[in-house]
């Protein structure tokens, strides 16, 4: 690799140095993780919620998940009976990748519709 960049710090293009074009090309996949991040954080979390064991409890038989949208301090479950607010707690961030979270559901509380 640095073979690669001394001989394109001899070739220039348009006047201006290869190497600092290798150089941001080679960091592009690293900007497009980033933003990428968030994404998977949330795909993990609500992988969390709905492989968690107790949620059959929580949720009364019966109950058909219609959605699961995120909230301020974590995610809003509505079924087609009740609703159930879970609240994510980040664990100190020790490593790059997803954070570790825990999950705190509370009891489920029923809704009319009509």
């Amino acid at each position: 690799m640095l073979k690669i960049l001394r001989q394109c710090e001899k070739t220039e293009y348009k006047g201006k140095s290869m190497r600092k074009w290798i150089v941001v090309l080679m960091g592009m996949p690293i900007f497009g993780f980033c933003l990428l991040a968030p994404l998977q954080q949330s795909l993990k979390e609500i992988e969390g919620i709905l492989n968690y064991p107790g949620l059959n409890e929580i949720l009364p038989q019966g109950s058909e998940i219609e959605t699961i949208s995120k909230v301020s301090n974590g995610y809003l479950i509505t079924t087609d009976q009740n609703v159930v607010n879970v609240k994510v707690i980040y664990e100190k961030k020790s490593q790059i990748g997803p954070k570790k979270f825990k999950l705190e559901f509370s009891e489920a509380y029923s809704i009319k519709k009509e």
